[in-house]
């Protein structure tokens, strides 16, 4: 098992390359944007967006943490291929129990690793 660093996106224009030319894997809770990361083979780079249809400045911040938490426990174990992403909160997150986030995020996971894998190029640099 491989073992990846969990990075954070923090510039505005690395969140939307990757919304813009990024795929995308939808969950009831949550949209996952996502690329192959190609720059560095040991990192999984991750950006998080809860916007005002959330509510307000403590729910979007709430959604945050819960998405923070959601990556450490599913992403760290579950991951074999890096990649980098953005997870966008949808408004019935706050309403969804923790363990059915955890469910939808390892199918998501389990989407996205199926999707990087057939992009031969990208397994051919790993390789």
């Amino acid at each position: 098992m491989v073992t990846f660093s969990i990075k954070r996106l923090k510039k505005s224009l690395d969140f939307k390359k990757i919304t813009n030319d990024g795929l995308k894997v939808y969950s009831s809770s949550f949209l996952l944007f996502y690329t192959p990361n190609y720059e560095d083979l040991k990192t999984l780079k991750v950006g998080f967006t809860a916007s005002r249809r959330i509510g307000g400045a403590v729910q979007r911040n709430r959604c945050k943490r819960l998405m923070k938490s959601l990556i450490a426990d599913v992403l760290s174990k579950n991951i074999t291929l890096p990649f980098q992403c953005v997870m966008v909160a949808k408004p019935g997150i706050l309403l969804t129990p923790y363990r059915k986030l955890k469910e939808e995020m390892l199918f998501c996971t389990k989407k996205m690793e199926k999707s990087i894998a057939s992009f031969d190029t990208y397994t051919q640099k790993i390789a």
